[in-house]
């Protein structure tokens, strides 16, 4: 009855899924400036994700603040799946372009493929406000996800942990 014990409640764990999702991809749109910037970027042109389906859009808007731009948006894929994410970074302006950097990014919010995943990442972007491409503007955006443990799993880990504890003590005594 022990060694069942033991066994069956590291076993929960074991058969729990844990696939991680990575998405990395370059897209291209339009983005209206102001106080507050929204990209809308449907056309991805570089997509090594490794969720089932495309990603279909990114859509993101940002505020530059004192010491710092935040902002927040939505990753789609094609089958309708989408996760949210917020992201905190630096805009540097340039004569023809802004370039938002050193964006890193948290997620929460997924359904379909990304319910109960988080993780982190980086975002990229150059907005053109001058010249032939005016209006236009490029983002990379990079994640890893995993998905966030279950309190089921975490319970029936603990709850293997005592049993092979307390079989040990048992065993020495």
């Amino acid at each position: 009855m022990k060694r069942t014990l033991a066994i069956v409640a590291l076993g929960g764990v074991l058969i729990t899924p844990s696939f991680a999702l990575t998405l990395q991809f370059v897209s291209t749109g339009t983005f209206s400036s102001g106080p507050l910037v929204i990209v809308t970027d449907p056309n991805i042109g570089f997509d090594t994700s490794t969720t089932t389906s495309p990603v279909a859009s990114l859509t993101y808007s940002y505020v530059n603040n004192t010491g710092g731009t935040t902002g927040n948006g939505t990753v789609t894929l094609v089958d309708g799946d989408s996760i949210s994410f917020s992201f905190n970074g630096f805009v540097t302006p340039n004569v023809s372009s802004n370039a938002l950097s050193s964006a890193v990014v948290s997620f929460s919010g997924g359904t379909g493929e990304f319910s109960n995943m988080n993780g982190t990442g980086s975002l990229s972007n150059t907005t053109w406000v001058a010249g032939d491409r005016t209006g236009q503007d490029q983002s990379t955006f990079v994640a890893e996800l995993a998905p966030v443990p279950e309190p089921a799993s975490l319970s029936v880990l603990a709850l293997g942990i005592v049993g092979l504890v307390t079989r040990r003590r048992r065993s020495r005594a």
